[in-house]
């Protein structure tokens, strides 16, 4: 069951398009590198900033600031954890974005 789970899990790009889902939020920079399972997502909600990481055995990891509000945390937390399916070709449009957002940031 687990190599099942694992193979039908959402992709990276997948939870990323589910995060911007929630409204007020902004993706203001974005790496991703596949094959090394590197990847530093920053955003920005209601003027708080927030970061997406990968750990070490692919879970994602939401984390940020000590002075970030506590129920602001939790509502970015809870939207994360209610995944939704995002279809290709939100996937595709919002990579393209993405790589923009990358590329930006030198």
């Amino acid at each position: 069951m687990g190599l099942l789970k694992s193979l039908f899990r959402p992709s990276v790009f997948q939870y990323v398009v589910h995060l911007e889902r929630l409204d007020g939020l902004r993706i203001t920079s974005f790496h991703y590198v596949q094959m090394l399972d590197e990847l530093e997502v920053l955003a920005n909600y209601e003027g708080q900033n927030f970061a997406v990481s990968m750990g070490p055995e692919g879970d994602l990891c939401l984390s940020a600031a000590d002075q970030v509000p506590e129920d602001l945390f939790r509502r970015v937390c809870q939207h994360m954890q209610a995944y939704r399916r995002v279809w290709p070709a939100s996937v595709i449009s919002s990579s393209k974005r993405y790589a923009k957002i990358a590329k930006a940031a030198g």
